[in-house]
């Protein structure tokens, strides 16, 4: 069989093997697809929108700030970490989706600056009993739970105890003279905390030696955050924190300024919202979540403190039903994991389209091999060239007889005769004849 078919035939059937490998190249993906746009479901609460405070304006008096209008707010955020639970969203991120990020939402955080006290000169407000008195005193005559907090004692007369039992009139004037009275009442919270160590462990055995006072203060700060709902686990990353001072001088605790405020300011909203919620945040710390506080022994006490501070400011404005339509709507990006789609795996594809060059470049390599053997004599020429010029009667002779005989004896014979195309020596004729018989034809001509 010639050589030529043999090749071919192989090629052959490396392109039917080709048809089902091409199936490889074709597998099956999803893709991971994000969207940006406004969010029709989260509407976190803006605390530099308007008041949110317990403020009465018909009172036109400071003291009313009794802490924010939703107080059961705060308790739940308390509850929440204390219980471990994470932060949620009112509306949470569809299930469908892989993830849903809101941008630039800003959130109030509650932090606790606070420095070591004495058990023997830190003095605390005995609230259940009315009495001012140092914590060593309070701890030997009622011996309470640890860790303990108490509102510091310069909170006389601050307390949300007192404001709360505090009547105020109503005021007609629109703008009323300075309440200098209304003024003592309102400063920074300070509360005291007691504690086994740096630990929020219950044990101290009456053993004064084993508890850790601290005097803390509250302080605002106000973040502008990026969060992450991840199939309802919250991650929220601070991009940016603004400090907020307390003017209550000027502001919170003036009652003239107070009066005459609409409202319009997102600083001083900002200011008056941050106060109400320590206040709320003092009052769950001191009077209503005392027991909750039990379940987290082991933890450290100062990282207790602070994510108490972080959890209930962002709980305040993500989570409460109360607040959705009071800021606008977040910026968010979903997303989302298509159906399963087909695809080509350049893996596989890549080898199989080159695998699909080699027949070329073979055939194109034959092709030149075989003018450059030929004197430029290409096949299908080659034959008509065969008619033309005919075989040198040498050469003619050797074949002689087989041409009879079937197409295998016929190819033996042919190959056992090195025949070349040229220019007969006895005339110039171009023909085909032995080697010796004729001289090879280095330029193809134009005539031939």
């Amino acid at each position: 069989m010639d050589l030529v078919l043999i090749t071919t035939i192989i090629f052959y059937l490396g392109m039917v093997i080709i048809g089902p490998a091409a199936q490889g190249i074709i597998h099956t993906r999803t893709y991971d697809i994000c969207e940006e746009g406004n969010s029709t479901e989260v509407y976190p609460a803006d605390i530099s929108s308007e008041d949110l405070s317990t403020y009465d304006q018909s009172t036109k008096d400071p003291r009313s700030i009794k802490g924010v209008d939703d107080y059961t707010i705060v308790q739940y955020g308390f509850r929440q970490f204390l219980n471990l639970r994470p932060l949620q969203i009112m509306s949470p991120c569809p299930k469908s989706t892989i993830n849903c990020t809101y941008v630039n939402i800003t959130l109030p955080r509650i932090t606790t600056d606070c420095t070591m006290g004495s058990i023997d000169t830190t003095r605390i407000l005995d609230i259940y009993h009315s009495n001012l008195t140092n914590t060593r005193d309070y701890f030997t005559n009622y011996s309470p739970s640890i860790p303990a907090y108490f509102y510091s004692g310069s909170m006389v007369n601050r307390t949300y105890y007192d404001l709360n039992n505090l009547t105020l009139p109503y005021v007609l004037a629109d703008k009323p003279p300075f309440n200098a009275e209304a003024r003592r009442m309102i400063g920074d919270q300070k509360f005291v905390a007691v504690s086994s160590g740096n630990t929020m462990g219950r044990d101290w055995n009456s053993n004064f030696d084993k508890l850790q006072v601290r005097e803390c203060t509250l302080r605002s700060t106000y973040d502008r955050t990026q969060l992450v709902d991840t199939q309802g686990e919250i991650n929220i990353t601070v991009l940016s924190s603004e400090s907020v001072d307390m003017d209550y001088d000027n502001i919170i605790g003036n009652n003239v300024f107070l009066s005459q405020y609409g409202g319009d300011n997102k600083k001083t909203n900002v200011m008056l919202n941050s106060y109400a919620l320590q206040i709320s945040f003092m009052r769950s710390l001191i009077i209503n979540e005392q027991n909750v506080m039990l379940s987290m022994a082991g933890w450290s006490f100062d990282n207790v403190l602070q994510g108490l501070g972080t959890q209930v400011g962002y709980t305040y404005s993500i989570t409460g039903p109360k607040q959705m339509f009071l800021g606008l709507p977040a910026r968010v990006t979903i997303c989302r994991r298509t159906d399963v789609l087909f695809a080509l795996d350049k893996g596989s594809y890549l080898p199989l389209a080159l695998c699909l060059v080699i027949p070329l470049i073979w055939w194109v390599t034959q092709w030149v091999l075989s003018l450059y053997k030929v004197n430029g004599v290409s096949r299908g020429h080659s034959q008509v060239s065969l008619l033309v010029s005919g075989l040198t009667p040498a050469a003619h002779e050797k074949m002689r007889g087989t041409i009879h005989e079937d197409q295998y004896a016929t190819m033996a014979a042919a190959s056992k005769i090195n025949v070349k195309f040229g220019e007969r020596i006895s005339d110039g004729h171009p023909t085909f004849g032995l080697a010796e018989e004729v001289n090879p034809i280095g330029i193809r001509r134009m005539s031939f």
